[in-house]
């Protein structure tokens, strides 16, 4: 599942992911990836979450309402434009994994297997 309000990067994720092979739920905020599993999208492998969403929304929060939803510690990627400690730490206290933005398709792959294998 990818959570990221900017339609490009979106897009962009989503043309990578399949790519390697993998089916891909897109969502641009928490409510539409909870809309998206209501609807019968089935359950993620993995959340990858943009930190900065519309709205003041954030992609911690993002991914503990789906994790919420689905009754279970998702394994997760954060992606993110910035450095701050305290986001390394909140994402840490949550089992997340941070990745920096922009990000190449390697490095997605690498993070994302990272994230599962924990």
């Amino acid at each position: 599942m990818i959570i990221e309000d900017d339609a490009i990067v979106r897009l962009g994720l989503q043309a990578v992911l399949e790519d390697g092979g993998d089916e891909v739920i897109l969502a641009g905020s928490a409510a539409e990836a909870l809309a998206r599993l209501a609807a019968g999208a089935s359950v993620p492998d993995v959340i990858v979450a943009d930190y900065r969403l519309r709205d003041g929304q954030v992609g911690t929060d993002a991914i503990r309402r789906v994790r919420d939803a689905v009754g279970r510690a998702l394994p997760a990627v954060l992606l993110t434009g910035e450095a701050a400690s305290d986001l390394q730490e909140e994402a840490a206290l949550q089992g997340l994994l941070v990745a920096g933005k922009p990000i190449g398709s390697r490095d997605l792959f690498r993070v994302i297997g990272l994230a599962m294998a924990t």
